[in-house]
Parts: C-alpha cells; sequence; structure tokens
C-alpha cells in the first residue's frame, strides 16, 4: 500500500510524474504556503498516563468504535497524554487507539487525524464545542506508551543543575547543519521530519510518498552518487537513515537531544536552498510542493520549521520554554540556555540568491539591502552567508568540482540569466540563448589550489541530463520528436558550453575571477554595523581577500569558515585567526579531525583568543555524516565527558545502529563518535579532545566581540541635531 503524508494525493506513478512535469513545462503551476504560529501553552501532564472523565463518568473503549461510560477507575481506560503541539494533544488509548471526536461525540480511532487532536487546559481537554472532560492522572496505571524515540541514555541528576552562565562553557559547537532542510526547495526534496504532530510513525514514515516506488523519483539523490533504494522508514528502517543519504530526514528531535547528552552546546542552522533547483524538483511534486522557490519565502519557510521544532519539543517537556531546544538572539541568551542546560540554536542563511540579488537584479541597491538585511536581523537570522554556490550580486562564487558542481554550474547559468522559471530550459518548444554565464575559471593566484575535477559542461549535456530525455522519449506517439528537439534546443540554449580542459583533472586547479561588488562590500558593512556573523565559505578567492579586508579594517571578529568551503591555505587561516575569527572543518572521523586541530592550534597559538576547533557537520546540506574511525570499538555502556549520561547501544524501533561499521548513521550517533574521539584523544596522549570540547565557548567569545564592535559603531557615529 502506498504511504501518503497528511493531506497529500498518493506518490505518482512513473507516468503521472512525466506528466506533472511537463505540465510546469508549459507554466502550469500550483503553489500555497504555510506560516509558523505559536499556540496556547502546552501540556503540564505530557507524557503521562490518565483517565478521562466525562458528564456521565469514565471512558473505556466499546466493541463500535465508540467509547463506553464506566462508572469507576478500574474499569476505565488509561491513555497516554502525547502532546502534538503547544495547546493540543493525542490521548493513545491501552489498545493502541486515540480519543477522537466526530458529530455524536468522542469516537475511538485507529489512526489519528485532525480529529485526534484536542485542546488542553490544564487537566481538561476540549474539542470543537465537546467537553470539557477531566483527565484523571494516574501515574501508576497501566498506560501503554506512545510509539517514541528512546533517548538510549540514562541521564543523572546532576545533568540538569543549574550552571553560571558566566561561566565559560564547556562542550562542542556544530557551527554548519540545516534543520530546516525538510521545507527547502518546496518541501518536495527531503523525505521525512524532525518531528510530525502525530509522532514518529508519520516523521519518519515511508518515503514513497516523495521518492516513488524503490525511490525512483529521488531525483537528487540520483545527480550526487545514489540511486534507487528502499523506501519502508519507521519501524524497520532498512536502508535510511545512513551517513550518506541526502534526501533523508537524519536529524529527528530525540536524535538531536541524544547529540545533546553528548556534549553538544550550540548549533547554527542554516536556511539554504537555490531558486532554479527548486522549480525543477517542485515539476516533478507539484501535488505536494509548496512556496513560489523566492528567497524570502525558501528562508521564512526554513525558519518556521525550526520555530516549530522548538515549539514540538517545548510541548514534549510540558510547555512553551521547557524543552531543550532554544533558539537564541544573543550571545548573551546563549550562555543563559546553555547554563540551564538546553542547546543553543542559531538561525542563519546560506541562500544562493539572498534578498532575490541575482548578478543581474539593478534594484539590488543599498538601500534594498539595508532593509532586507534588517528584516532579516529582526527574524532572528545572526549568521549570513553574502554567496552561496552562484555568482550574485554581491560577488563571486568558489566554484565546486565533480557531477554535483556540474548541476549547480547549470543553475547558476540560469540564476544569471533574465530567465524566471528554470524548466524554461527543457523546453524543446523554446528556442535561442538565455543569456547569463557558466561560471568563469581562469589560473590561480600563486599558492592557491582552487578547484579540480571542473566538469566538462559539453560531457554534463551529452551524458548526464538522461532523466529529461527519458522523460519526453516515454511520452506517446512525439516523445521520439520531442526527445531531438531538446538536444538541439538545449545547447541552443546553453551556448557557448565551457569544457575547462585545464581545470578537469586533481593536478592543476582554476579560480573564478569575479570579486566583490561595491552593493556586497555595503552588505559586509551593514552586517558588521549589526553585529552579524559573516560566513567566508562558497566564495572566490578575490572575494574572500576583499571580505577579509573589510573585517580588517574594523577589527571585526564576526567572521568564519564553517565548514571547508574555501582556500584553506596557512596565509588565508591566520588572516582568520588574527582578527578572532572561527575555523571549523566539515565532517570528519575523530582522527582527520585530531590532525586538523593540532595545525589549527598551533596557528592560533600566536593570538589572544581561545584555541579552538569545532565542526560544520553540513548535516541534511547535501553532504556525507562522518565516519567511524578504522578498528573503534564502542564497548556500552559508556559515560558523557561530563561523566553525567550514561550510553546504551543506540536502537530506533526495530533498527539497531552500529557505529563501528554505519558510522554516524544519523545524528542522535554523535555520542558514539565522541566516545571514537575520547579513545583517539587518550591513545594519542593529547588534548585535542579538550580543544573541540572548548569550541562552544570560542564561538560564543567571537560572536560576543562582533556585538562588542558594533555597539562601539554606533556608539561613534555622530547623532544627528535636534
Amino acid at each position: 500500500m502506498t504511504t501518503t503524508t497528511p493531506g497529500s494525493d498518493p506518490a505518482p506513478s512513473r507516468p503521472r510524474a512525466i506528466l506533472v512535469a511537463l505540465a510546469a513545462i508549459v507554466g502550469l503551476a500550483r503553489c500555497d504556503s504555510s506560516h509558523h504560529s505559536t499556540a496556547a501553552p502546552a501540556v503540564d501532564v505530557a507524557q503521562r498516563c490518565v483517565s478521562i472523565r466525562g458528564e456521565g463518568g469514565l471512558l473505556a473503549a466499546g466493541a463500535d468504535g465508540r467509547y463506553l461510560v464506566v462508572p469507576s477507575l478500574g474499569e476505565a481506560d488509561r491513555f497516554f497524554v502525547k502532546p502534538s503541539r503547544l495547546g493540543s494533544t493525542l490521548l493513545y488509548d491501552q489498545n493502541g487507539g486515540f480519543l477522537g471526536a466526530d458529530a455524536n461525540g468522542p469516537r475511538r480511532l485507529d489512526a489519528p487525524d485532525d480529529s485526534a487532536e484536542w485542546e488542553i487546559h490544564g487537566l481538561q481537554v476540549t474539542r470543537s464545542g465537546l467537553g470539557p472532560f477531566d483527565l484523571v492522572v494516574d501515574p501508576d496505571g497501566d498506560c501503554r506508551a506512545f510509539p517514541e524515540a528512546a533517548l538510549d541514555a540514562e541521564v543523572s541528576a546532576d545533568h540538569a543543575q543549574p550552571r553560571d552562565p558566566a561561566a565559560p562553557v564547556v562542550g562542542f559547537a556544530d557551527v554548519h547543519a540545516h534543520l530546516g532542510f525538510p521545507d527547502v526547495m518546496g518541501g518536495v526534496v527531503m523525505a521525512g521530519g524532525s518531528f510530525h504532530r502525530f509522532g514518529i510513525e508519520r516523521a519518519l514514515g515511508d518515503c514513497a510518498y516523495l521518492h516513488g516506488q524503490d525511490g525512483e523519483l529521488d531525483l537528487l539523490a540520483t545527480q550526487v552518487g545514489g540511486g534507487r533504494h528502499a523506501t519502508a522508514g519507521y519501524p524497520s528502517f532498512p536502508y535510511w537513515p545512513n551517513r550518506v543519504t541526502p534526501t533523508h530526514v537524519v536529524t529527528y528531535w530525540r536524535w538531536i537531544e541524544r547529540a545533546h547528552l553528548a556534549g553538544l552546546q550550540l548549533i547554527v542552522t542554516h536556511a539554504t536552498g537555490n531558486r532554479s533547483y527548486c522549480q525543477i524538483m517542485k515539476a516533478f511534486h507539484p501535488e505536494l510542493a509548496r512556496g513560489d522557490c523566492s528567497a524570502h519565502d525558501e528562508i521564512e519557510r526554513q525558519i518556521g520549521y525550526v520555530e516549530a521544532l522548538e515549539d514540538y519539543v517545548d510541548a514534549q517537556a510540558g510547555g512553551a520554554g521547557r524543552g531543550f531546544f532554544r533558539i537564541v538572539r544573543s550571545p548573551a541568551e546563549a550562555r543563559q540556555v546553555i547554563a540551564a542546560g538546553k542547546l543553543a540554536v542559531v538561525l542563519g542563511t546560506e541562500y544562493s540568491e539572498l534578498f532575490e540579488c541575482r548578478e543581474s537584479n539593478a534594484g539590488c541597491t543599498n538601500e534594498y539591502v539595508d532593509a532586507e538585511l534588517q528584516k532579516l536581523h529582526d527574524r532572528g537570522v545572526r549568521s549570513v552567508f553574502p554567496i552561496h554556490r552562484f555568482d550574485n550580486a554581491f560577488g563571486g562564487t568558489m566554484p565546486g568540482g565533480g557531477l554535483g558542481g556540474a548541476w549547480m554550474n547549470l543553475t547558476s547559468k540560469v540564476s544569471t540569466s533574465p530567465v524566471q522559471q528554470a524548466w524554461a530550459l527543457f523546453d524543446p518548444l523554446q528556442h535561442g540563448p538565455i543569456g547569463g554565464h557558466f561560471q568563469e575559471m581562469e589560473e590561480c593566484p600563486p599558492g592557491m589550489r582552487g578547484t579540480t575535477q571542473m566538469r566538462s559542461m559539453v560531457a554534463f549535456v551529452d551524458d548526464d541530463l538522461d532523466f529529461v530525455r527519458d522523460l519526453l522519449a516515454s511520452i506517446p506517439v512525439v516523445g521520439p520528436q520531442l526527445e531531438q528537439a531538446l538536444d538541439a534546443s538545449i545547447r541552443e540554449k546553453l551556448a557557448p558550453l565551457p569544457d575547462y580542459t585545464e581545470f578537469q583533472g586533481d593536478d592543476v586547479g582554476g579560480c573564478n575571477p569575479r570579486g566583490l561588488t561595491g552593493v556586497g562590500h555595503h552588505l559586509l558593512e551593514r552586517m558588521m554595523d549589526l553585529g552579524m556573523i559573516i560566513e567566508l565559505d562558497h566564495v572566490s578567492q578575490s572575494t574572500l581577500d576583499s571580505m577579509l579586508g573589510a573585517a580588517g579594517a574594523r577589527g571585526y571578529s564576526g567572521i568564519i569558515s564553517a565548514h571547508d568551503w574555501i582556500e584553506n591555505n596557512e596565509p588565508t587561516r591566520r588572516r582568520i585567526f588574527a582578527l578572532g575569527g572561527f575555523m571549523s572543518p566539515i565532517s570528519n572521523p575523530p582522527r582527520s579531525l585530531a590532525d586538523r586541530i593540532v595545525l589549527y592550534r598551533d596557528e592560533m597559538a600566536s593570538y589572544p583568543f581561545v584555541p579552538a576547533v569545532g565542526m560544520g557537520t553540513d548535516v541534511q546540506g547535501i553532504a556525507s555524516l562522518p565516519e567511524s574511525d578504522p578498528g573503534v570499538r564502542i564497548d556500552y555502556p559508556f559515560t558523557s565527558i561530563d561523566g553525567t549520561v550514561s550510553f546504551t547501544r543506540p536502537r530506533t524501533g526495530d533498527r539497531t545502529f552500529d557505529y563501528p561499521t554505519e558510522g554516524m548513521a544519523h545524528y542522535g550517533l554523535f555520542p558514539e563518535w565522541v566516545e571514537d574521539f575520547r579513545q583517539l584523544s587518550a591513545a594519542r596522549g593529547d588534548d585535542t579532545l579538550d580543544t573541540f570540547f572548548h569550541s562552544a565557548e570560542a564561538y560564543l567569545q567571537m560572536w560576543e566581540r562582533a556585538e562588542a564592535s558594533a555597539a562601539s559603531s554606533r556608539a561613534a557615529k555622530p547623532r544627528r541635531a535636534g
């Protein structure tokens, strides 16, 4: 049976997918929107066992899908209180059913629907005029626990003891993550969710609703080295989660919580995406797609997703502000959150066309950028990539090699052109060059490696667009003619196709000559005025030189290279470290990270800042999570670094995860990764793990210096008379 998400149609068949994609080509589109909202305070009896009393007595399941009214607690059913959101809850009975309602009153549901959500007020629930029903707490009752992922951890009382916010933070930072990715690119790229109002069975259910039978519609995975796969999710998980999948959720909320118990104190989560690829993906799933693929909509949607995750975690803990997952807007707030034993979550953006500032957008003026940046800051965003994967109005990008880089090069061509709809590129009935440009490459300055393994765009068009050819060829009668027309028209639209001959190998890399623009420099100045964190990754070497020059002119510390997308050589690193900036490698096994820590720490020793290195996992950012170190053995139970948590073997549903063979199959295996690192550090007899566990403190000090610099700049500006 095909699995669907709530409110969705079944997964389209292959012919159906072809037809809906063709509808997109000729301009038919469907979009809707969703908005984050915060409901009333949540449930004091969350995760507890209750009986339910109405006017005539207590409820017990009957044989006809209804609940009987019985006089005594001994005869009554017990219900598990599972919050669905702030202010609402599911009531899960001892036989695996749900308390629902219809026009005739309470009814028993085999699976939850909208009628299974009850508004909760203290110890009473109501729904659409029904009730109130009283909740009778039964601490010794025989409740059936609602399906949920276990933490596989025993947490001592010492773990929750409040700490001094002024004391240095002990723990690590993941400074590059994508927790909002389930809602990226119209919400039709990544299957699953970090949460769902109806629980884990919906959040991590079968992905066929999106990826099709055997994963045949998982387009993004096929373009970055994946392929067809088993689609079943919770509880069996035959294929996913795994550390390499780019299109399945690996940050379920309980997995994030388990990572937090291992010492994760701060995470920076970035709203990401690109308009052109979003339009292509929406064409395959118009029934499911949301939004209009604009930068504004995509960023807002992902921020809203993270806010909804915060609300959901709060609801599970019993009310607003009670959960472990806290969005913060200042380093002072982050310190308060961490001192309370919770995870500080910083909002960022990593969008290819920030503020819709495509390279050709003449409306991207200084005044426009000021207004848009202020909106972003008001929304709570504190860390921003001015440039990501495309040349845009702010400057040049650092190209990527391989097939993934070629796809970005193609969409970059569209982004820099006047074309508004990416599918026009594949319409065989439209002709003529689209304009714009592919990524330009030239010999790098001395000492710079640049980008290697550049994919020839001639070969890319010939060999890597087969999914479009197959789609067109399968159309009855006219398919072969459309396929031939596509081959001719796409070359015409994209001409000239660069070959990058001198940069295709591993030895010689090329550099993008495009540098920081005037409006790009203005953006940096306004970010520094606001004390925001400037993300340095994904920019051309020329742009990077100018960005570091701008920060250096103001002695500004709020700069970061979070996940290795930078010309990573010693002169560049020293420019960052000298300003008090922060650097973190992308996901690595502990052995590789330890080697980088030694290198970076030696270089940082010359400067008066905390020498620490974190990690930018890039989780859910079309990147892999770390492998384990060869030969590592994890013996259970093992304890956290601070000694307050004992971890047991991780298991979700029917699947047990084995870190030594699988690596970090999902984010909840961070404890095993830290234990791997602890063993390595002990065997080496060094303190690299300590350096890693100072990374959250180092990030906060960098952020504090950025805020102090901004405050000084504001104070130094002359006030207007009158």
